[in-house]
């Protein structure tokens, strides 16, 4: 049985920020892509990998409030890019989920439509990939 996780937000992969420091170029990462990649670590409960592995990620954003009551559905268009949200839950699950993400092998991302709910959230999964599957 494959375990999903979720988590109430979407991440986001920031660029590295550099400043400089006594005339010396400085590089860190965001504060807030530091939160958000703690928010999707701690919402992972699997065990941690040390062979190929295949990630699946759903990512679901709500409709905007001041969207008419007769749209229940509307194709999520908008930012985040897919392969930006993925790069960060990656980064985020790096030493937790899996020791290095050289060890994804397969991915499988889905942005879903928006529709009425209460939050952006995303659903995640990770497993193992058998040797003996077919390629």
């Amino acid at each position: 049985m494959i375990n999903s996780y979720v988590a109430n937000l979407i991440p986001v992969k920031r660029r590295t920020k550099v400043t400089t420091r006594n005339g010396y170029p400085h590089v860190y990462t965001p504060t807030k892509t530091l939160e958000e990649e703690e928010i999707v670590g701690y919402a992972y409960r699997g065990e941690k990998y040390t062979g190929a592995v295949r990630l699946t990620l759903h990512i679901f954003k709500a409709l905007p409030k001041r969207t008419p009551k007769n749209i229940q559905r509307e194709r999520n268009t908008s930012k985040p890019d897919i392969d930006n949200v993925l790069k960060a839950v990656m980064d985020a699950l790096n030493g937790i989920a899996y020791d290095d993400d050289s060890q994804v092998c397969e991915i499988h991302v889905y942005k879903h439509d928006k529709t009425r709910r209460a939050g952006d959230s995303i659903r995640f999964s990770v497993e193992p990939i058998d040797a003996s599957e077919n390629l």
